[in-house]
Order: structure tokens, then sequence, then C-alpha cells
């Protein structure tokens, strides 16, 4: 664990990680950016809990798997706590581990990012990859909120949320169908928007 200097403007990550090696090679590849600064690493989530008031990073970057807590209660934590972006860089949100996915957008996380195959070695390309989305990231606003019908706090993300509940009527509408797009950090947006959909909605959606 390690606490540094807070540097200008730049986006503070912090970044959450069990794996020595796997935090050296995330901050070599994060270092290749000017605009970004990392401000902490943890080794897991209760860690990296203690940390987030002191250092108040922009960006955190967390694994799934790790003990004491894992990535996702950690998500669950940090946005009821002290809600930030969360870019999740693990080996479980693949293609074949959509319940992981799933499971960390309703917890709060903005996106996912799947570890290479061959893990986190000199690769540019990933590099560029994770940079570009913590770039964005660090200009999405996320806030407390309670969940429908519980008092615990869940993630909400601005502006998309002033847009619902929706809806869309079956008898004024031309319309045959409703597609939605979303780029990078909108994962989380959209399952907002798709969880409020009731199961009569009368037009597909894209």
């Amino acid at each position: 664990m390690s606490l540094l200097q807070h540097a200008g403007k730049r986006i503070r990550v912090l970044l959450v990680d069990d794996s020595p090696l796997v935090l050296t090679v995330l901050s070599r590849m994060l270092g290749q950016s000017p605009e970004i600064h990392i401000v902490g690493q943890a080794r897991n989530g209760q860690e990296a809990l203690e940390l987030i008031p002191q250092l108040k990073p922009n960006v955190i970057c967390t694994d799934y798997q790790m003990p004491i807590m894992d990535g996702l209660e950690f998500t669950k934590a940090v946005m009821a706590k002290y809600p930030c972006p969360i870019l999740v860089i693990s080996s479980v949100v693949g293609a074949d581990n959509k319940d992981n996915v799933f499971a960390l957008l309703e917890a709060g996380a903005v996106d996912v990012f799947p570890k290479p195959s061959g893990g986190l070695g000199p690769d540019d390309e990933a590099a560029q990859q994770i940079i570009s989305k913590i770039k964005i990231l660090s200009g999405v606003v996320v806030f407390k909120r309670f969940s429908r019908g519980t008092s615990t706090p869940a993630a909400a993300i601005s502006p998309v949320n002033a847009a619902l509940p929706i809806s869309i009527s079956a008898q004024s509408a031309s319309a045959r169908v409703v597609a939605i797009g979303a780029s990078t950090g909108g994962p989380a947006a959209l399952y907002e928007v798709l969880t409020q959909l009731p199961v009569s909605f009368p037009f597909p959606v894209l």
C-alpha cells in the first residue's frame, strides 16, 4: 500500500489488486499518460476504503477476486460511502462471465475491462484502452441514491437518471422499435434504463 502526492489537475487514480505484479504493471501502463496520476495502491477493498477519504481519487481501478473484501463488495461499499467512478479490471469479467458483469454494474461499477488472456504484460494496445476508459470515466458523475423499495444506497449516474422512469405509450407512439446507444461509461446507465422497462414493454429494444 502506498500514498503518493497529489499532482496538479491530473486524473487521480486509485489501484486496487491483491497482486503486487499486477499493481506494478498497471502503474507502468498508466504511466504512459501524462494526464493520469496514481495517487495510491491497495491490496484489497478494505484497505482501499480506508484510503479513499485521504486520496479523493477521480477514478478507481479494482480487481474482482481479492481477499478480505472482493471487488463486488468493495464497489457496493464505495457507492454507499464515497461515490466514485469504478473500472473493474479482472479476468472474470469477460464474455463468459456475464453474471459477474451484471452484478458489478448493478452494484455501481461504471465499466469493466477483461485482463488480457496472457495476463497484464507489456501490451501497448491494452494500455491505451485502459487509459482511454479512465479518461472518459473521470468525467462521469456518480452519486448516492436509494434502491427502489429499500433503504440501501446504490449508485446513480448523471444525467441519465433525469430521464427515468421511462414512459412510452403504445397508443400514442408510431415507433416500432427503441434504439439506445452508449459509449464507454454507458453500461451502468443502460442497466438503469433496461431494468425499469416493464415486462409488457411493447417494442423491441436495440
